[in-house]
């Protein structure tokens, strides 16, 4: 009986069987599609033949409605009885037979087999049944907060992607990542995301069977928009705002109240709509943080500021509809008003977005199954504000959003990678989310201990050494020392991230947890030397987690700096001087490393928390008198 261990298929697929016999696949073989259907088949026959050329170094001819009794076949057959996305592979004889309920079906059928036959030159199994729990398995890149990926690096995603049997990607958009037709003085000076290239990805993404979904932000995270002259008197407050801590932020949320705004909404649509395909429209609404502080003010005291919000959600849902899309919105505001949620339009979707291993995915989702709303549950990369990742809390917010979206019947699972801050992460920080929530959203069950190094060192880094995956989650646990958790972030990753007098992200820390997290980092990262890939990526990746790892190495640096300062103990002028010189080649190698994967447009907004950390650093030594030893 073979196990789970010697065929590495990643989602894991609901069943397999497996034979005492096993069925090579010689040059004997040729690939049989079915006559009728076969303009929508060939593309995927195409890519069984390379997917055979490529692992067992065959090159198999393709035939139409023609069985040869002389030759073997690998043949499609269309199954009415197996649903969409679902696909049987079975041994009939010396044929191997794939089913499948659509095409899509027979495309992951194909995907499943490309890893078979990248690591065994024979057919092991019996049969192979399988069928997606989650109607929807997506991914959402972050694409507005400094980092816009080149089309190269995006289709590579997609690719992984699609191995992955994920079917539906979005790329957020606040801000000026596309280049909206209407407004070109905004984006004239970056190199954003064009409509030309939207279509070339919309049909990227149609042949490896994912749907492209626009990505929108339509009420708050509107800061890049009304800071400029020309639309600050659509902000809700256009002075900028105090927010719950104290402190002042600038404009960031429209104004729900003036038509103004669903004028200006509209233009958005118009420039951004037409280059997809999709009739999906994710429209954002979440964290208008300044919403009832300006000019909404009277109104929410009025008739509560839930229902202010929700007016103004049925004006976009109205908009959305008028454009003949399908609305999508994040569900964080919604779910503090209960009350409110029955009036939500039953042909809207709730997106369910929450990044903690605690977050309460079950309680929230009930209120939205029994109001008969459709809903995704929506878990992060945890990738963000930690620099290095949170790797336990990645996978077990997964896992929670995976077993109780199947058990409360969410139509999707989407995993999300933001780039708060400058978006210092580098790619590989999010892999084995990527990797571990498209096999949960795929099959929950078969998928909570799958082995995920072995996939992640064997098709997405190809490190013969198997250290990279390994080292990378191991990287992403120095977290774990922290005294006291931050929520979504890192404490290390807060102290880089605020002024040098902040002492907010070393509350409930001591000086000796950041003594700890430089030890374990340190010791984990001497890994990377030993890796062994001829991968072209490998160098690249290897460089990326080398900075990342200098990256919080001085902020436990920082954070040392931050305690002696808070303790009127006077620094030393050497100390200084390292860390000035440490964050200099930090910031040299992220420029290097960002123009690998990025475009060049952002990468200097990304370089001022750097800088303002190294000014801090220089006033230090000016301002005051250091000591030496």
């Amino acid at each position: 009986m073979r196990t789970m261990e010697e065929l590495i298929i990643l989602p894991y697929p609901k069943k397999i069987t497996y034979s005492q016999y096993v069925l090579s696949i010689n040059e004997s073989y040729h690939i049989l599609i079915q006559a009728d259907g076969k303009e929508e088949l060939m593309p995927v026959a195409v890519r069984l033949k390379q997917v055979i050329y490529d692992g067992l170094n065959l090159s198999l001819p393709i035939y139409i409605g023609k069985e040869n009794k002389t030759d073997k076949a690998i043949a499609f057959q269309s199954c009415s009885s197996i649903p969409d996305e679902g696909y049987r592979i079975y041994r009939k004889d010396n044929e191997l037979i794939i089913e499948y309920g659509n095409k899509a079906g027979a495309f992951y059928a194909v995907s499943t087999l490309k890893q078979i036959f990248k690591n065994h030159s024979v057919i092991s199994f019996d049969r192979i049944e399988d069928e997606p729990d989650f109607k929807i398995r997506g991914i959402m890149l972050d694409i507005s907060r400094n980092k816009i990926p080149t089309m190269k690096t995006l289709c590579k995603l997609i690719d992984i992607f699609a191995d992955l049997k994920i079917n539906h990607l979005q790329l957020y958009i606040e801000g000026f990542s596309f280049a909206y037709p209407s407004f070109p003085e905004v984006w004239k000076d970056g190199t954003p995301v064009t409509g030309e290239e939207i279509i070339e990805l919309d049909k990227y993404c149609k042949d490896r069977m994912i749907e492209l979904v626009p990505n929108q932000n339509s009420f708050g995270h509107m800061t890049s928009w009304l800071e400029r002259e020309e639309f600050n008197h659509l902000a809700e407050s256009k002075e900028g705002y105090v927010n719950a801590i104290g402190l002042y932020e600038p404009p960031g949320t429209l104004n729900p109240l003036d038509p103004r705004t669903i004028a200006f909404i509209e233009n958005l649509y118009d420039d951004i709509l037409p280059y997809f395909t999709s009739k999906l429209f994710n429209v954002g609404l979440d964290e208008p943080y300044d919403l009832g502080t300006g000019k909404s003010q009277k109104a929410c005291e009025q008739y509560g500021k839930g229902r202010v919000y929700l007016d103004f959600l049925l004006k976009i849902n109205e908009l959305v509809q008028k454009k003949g899309k399908k609305m999508m919105f994040w569900g964080d505001i919604i779910i503090n008003y209960p009350e409110l949620i029955k009036e939500i339009p039953k042909d809207t979707v709730i997106l369910e977005w929450g990044y903690e291993e605690e977050h309460p995915f079950k309680e929230h989702c009930k209120q939205y199954k029994e109001a008969g709303i459709p809903f995704y549950v929506c878990p992060g990369t945890s990738s963000w504000k930690s620099i290095l990742g949170r790797t336990t809390n990645m996978k077990n917010n997964l896992k929670n959003a995976a077993i109780n979206g199947k058990e409360l019947g969410a139509e999707g699972f989407l995993i999300t990678d933001w780039g708060d801050y400058g978006h210092w992460q580098y790619l590989p920080i999010s892999y084995p989310a990527f990797v571990y929530g498209a096999a949960l959203s795929w099959n929950v069950k078969n998928n909570i201990d799958v082995y995920l190094d072995l996939y992640l060192d064997t098709y997405i880094f190809h490190d013969k050494s198997r250290l990279t995956a390994k080292t990378l989650q191991n990287l992403g646990n120095y977290y774990l020392f922290e005294s006291c958790k931050a929520f979504n972030s890192t404490a290390t990753a807060n102290t880089l991230l605020v002024d040098i007098n902040n002492m907010k992200p070393l509350e409930g820390q001591t000086i000796d947890v950041f003594l700890n997290i430089r030890d374990y980092v340190n010791e984990v990262k001497k890994d990377l030397e030993l890796i062994q890939s001829d991968f072209e990526d490998a160098a690249l990746v290897k460089r990326e987690l080398q900075n990342a790892c200098q990256l919080i190495l001085h902020g436990t640096q920082l954070a040392k700096l931050k305690f002696m300062i808070a303790s009127k103990d006077t620094p030393q002028r050497e100390f200084i001087l390292e860390m000035i010189n440490d964050i200099d080649k930090i910031m040299k190698l992220h420029k290097e490393l960002w123009l690998e994967r990025n475009r060049p447009g952002g990468l200097d907004e990304s370089l001022t928390g750097f800088e303002k950390l190294k000014n801090q650093y220089i006033n230090l030594i000016s301002g005051r008198r250091m000591c030496h030893e």
